[in-house]
This record gives structure tokens, C-alpha cells and sequence, in this order.
């Protein structure tokens, strides 16, 4: 009677590890899509900086002190050739990154690509503090936005950047 519990059980907890297996948001081909949430926090409209009224008027209709929390995300794609990171979350939450990445059946040093949107730190982030976070993989970046923050950034983000300079492609609008 026992073995035959035990058996039960092990076919109770292997089946619903199955369950827990976490499936693509979204898949083209051979690539896997998956859309990682790191945090939900709502934005402080006073970090948000803009450069004319049209950004001072657009910041004030989409954020306020009182406006809803946001997802913060980033997106994998798993391909067998490659697999690539859009943006990498805040710093703070790079231990979230690894964990989730982990869920999916990617270590850090698997990732082969890392393409950021732009340098701020909800983006750049998970980039890495003391160290590459993603020590194989390219980082894939506009060049106009690499100069901007090499000229205007503060210290850290000139640092996450650079850590990868090496490993860097500059892609150009159009």
C-alpha cells in the first residue's frame, strides 16, 4: 500500500511539473516569444525629462503621481540558432531576470544577443553592476543613442554600455 502511494505521488508531482512548464507567449517559426514582467511600479512622472512642450504635454496626460502601476518587461526569443533579450529591466531586478530566464531553460551566458530600445536605466538596467550580466552576448544598440549617452549619460549608464564594447553592433534609423 505504501509503494503504491508513493507512485501516486510521484506521478501526481511529475505531472503537474508538466504544468508548470512555461510556453511561449508567441511563436513565428522556429523562434519562441516569451514577454518576461520583472516588476509593476508605477512611473514618477518627474524622472521623465522632456526636451519641448509636446513632450511636457504628452508626459502630463499619460502620467501623474496617481497613475496606475505599469509592467515592467522584457521579451526573450528562443530560436535554435540564437537566443536574443530585448531590453533588460532596472538593475534592481536583474536577480528576477535570471530566475525567470531560468524558467524558460536559458542561463545568462546563453544569451547571444541583447538588443536595448534606449539607455535608460528601466531598459539598461539588467545590462550588469559590476559585471556583464550576459558575458557571451552582443549588444545591439541605435549608434545616434550610444553617442547620446556617452556624451549626456551619467557614470553607470556610460558603464553598462561600455562593458559590452567589444561585443557591440550599431544599427542606424531607417
Amino acid at each position: 500500500m505504501l509503494k503504491k502511494f508513493f507512485l501516486v505521488a510521484l506521478f501526481f508531482v511529475l505531472s503537474m511539473a508538466e504544468e508548470t512548464t512555461i510556453k511561449p507567449d508567441l511563436k513565428i517559426g522556429d523562434n519562441e516569444i516569451y514577454v518576461i514582467s520583472l516588476l509593476e511600479a508605477s512611473v514618477d512622472p518627474d524622472l521623465l525629462v522632456p526636451e519641448n512642450t509636446d513632450d511636457e504635454q504628452l508626459i502630463g496626460q499619460t502620467y501623474s503621481k496617481d497613475t496606475e502601476p505599469r509592467l515592467y518587461n522584457v521579451v526573450l526569443v528562443k530560436n535554435p540558432d540564437f537566443n536574443m533579450l530585448i531590453d533588460t529591466g532596472l538593475s534592481s531586478t536583474i536577480s528576477k531576470l535570471k530566475a525567470e530566464l531560468k524558467k524558460r531553460g536559458v542561463k545568462p551566458e546563453q544569451i547571444t544577443q541583447v538588443a536595448v530600445s534606449h539607455g535608460h536605466p528601466d531598459h539598461i538596467g539588467g545590462l550588469g553592476e559590476t559585471g556583464a550580466t550576459f558575458a557571451n552576448a552582443t549588444l545591439l544598440i541605435n549608434k545616434a543613442e550610444y553617442e547620446y549617452w556617452m556624451k549626456k549619460g551619467d557614470d553607470k549608464t556610460k558603464k553598462r554600455l561600455n562593458m559590452y564594447k567589444k561585443r557591440m553592433l550599431f544599427y542606424m534609423n531607417g
